[in-house]
This record gives C-alpha cells, sequence and structure tokens, in this order.
C-alpha cells in the first residue's frame, strides 16, 4: 500500500465546506499541516494554543473532508491521532466565490471569505512577532528578514488593470513554485494578495441629483 500524499488542489464545491474552511483558526491549522502530518497536539505547540480548543476545529475539518486521519499511534495508555491536509492547496468553486451583489447569500459568501483572509493574516502575523521575539530570547540566531507591507489607491484604466493582474498572477505562481516543503531549506513565508475595485455610496440618489 502506497503511503498516502495529499493531493495539489482541492476545489470547494459546498456551502458548508465552504463555511467550514471561513473560520481563521482552521486556516492556520491547515497551513501549519501542509508540511507534513501533526496530532493536535502538535499543532497547539505550534499555534501556541491550548489543545482544548483545538478538537471541535479539527472534527470539522475532518468531518469536511478538509483533513483526514492518516496514522495513529499508541504511546501507553495515550492514543495519538495524526492528520494531514487532503490537499495543499485550497480553491473554492466560482459558484460559491461569486460578487454578485443582486443575491444576499453571493454577497455574504464574498464578504466572509474576505474578512476570514485578513483575520488569519492578522492573527500570523501577531503570533510570528510574538514567536520570533521568543525565539530570540531563547539564542535563537538573529536573521533579519524584510517585511512588505503596503496599502495603494490607483485610478487605473481597465485595460491596464488587465495586464498588471496578469504581471500579478505570474509572481503569485512564482511564488507557488519556489516552494519546496519536502526539504529542509529555506523558511516559510506567507504572501497575502487582496486586490480588488474598490467602491463608494454616492452622496446622493440619483433621481435626487436630477431635481
Amino acid at each position: 500500500m502506497e503511503p498516502y500524499k495529499p493531493a495539489q488542489v482541492h476545489i470547494i464545491k459546498d456551502l458548508d465546506a465552504a463555511k467550514a474552511i471561513s473560520d481563521p483558526l482552521r486556516l492556520q491549522i491547515i497551513e501549519v499541516m501542509i508540511p507534513a502530518p501533526l496530532t493536535v497536539s502538535q499543532i497547539a505547540a505550534k499555534l501556541g494554543l491550548a489543545q482544548s480548543k483545538l478538537y471541535y476545529h479539527v472534527n470539522t475539518l475532518e468531518k469536511y473532508g478538509l483533513i483526514q486521519l492518516v496514522d495513529t499511534t499508541v504511546h501507553g495508555n495515550i492514543i495519538e491521532k495524526h492528520y494531514w491536509v487532503t490537499a495543499f492547496d485550497y480553491h473554492l468553486d466560482h459558484d460559491l466565490y461569486n460578487f454578485n451583489v443582486s443575491e444576499p447569500e453571493g454577497k455574504e459568501n464574498i464578504i466572509s471569505m474576505a474578512l476570514t483572509t485578513l483575520d488569519v493574516v492578522r492573527e500570523d502575523f501577531a503570533r510570528s512577532i510574538e514567536a520570533r521575539a521568543f525565539n530570540l530570547e531563547h539564542g535563537a540566531d538573529p536573521h533579519p528578514r524584510r517585511v512588505i507591507n503596503a496599502r495603494e489607491i490607483g485610478w487605473i484604466p481597465d485595460d491596464k488593470m488587465e495586464i498588471f493582474q496578469k504581471k500579478l498572477n505570474d509572481l503569485i505562481h512564482e511564488f507557488v513554485e519556489m516552494d519546496t516543503p519536502d526539504t529542509e531549506q529555506g523558511h516559510p513565508w506567507a504572501l497575502n494578495v487582496f486586490l480588488y475595485p474598490t467602491f463608494y455610496f454616492e452622496d446622493q440618489k440619483p433621481d435626487e441629483q436630477q431635481s
């Protein structure tokens, strides 16, 4: 029997599964499990959380096929379950991630996923700063690494934006291709891109402007 290996991509087509993954903590659980299978105690140690806070979330991820049990070990009277991701990357089906503002469910889906991503970035960044400070205090070698944090607003024609998006997608693909989870080289990096058309409410309704 060949050893289990996650798929490259898992397409989430079920709304309940999409809602299950739309939780900052569950996304972090998935992220720390990508390199190798982990037990709940190992996940808790990596995230700096109590094990009791994770069982419900791990069970939810398993229920919707986002992670799966791959091994069980016994240490005395303790049974440890080892979980691994079902895929190295998760994509939402386009029908679930649809910016259709005429349908409340479509609007709620995209807002929920976007806010979840932002929450994950915030919590991951804060934890990383705390964990790095802890490691340095306990003798880790200093290794300065640059952080890029930028927010820009630009008034850009659609044709130029299409070209820019193509270049940006190519850079994201290059980042993914550099990933070497099966080696001891390198260091984990998080790349978060949130590019979207921004809108504002008009001060007056169209019929009021004509009066």
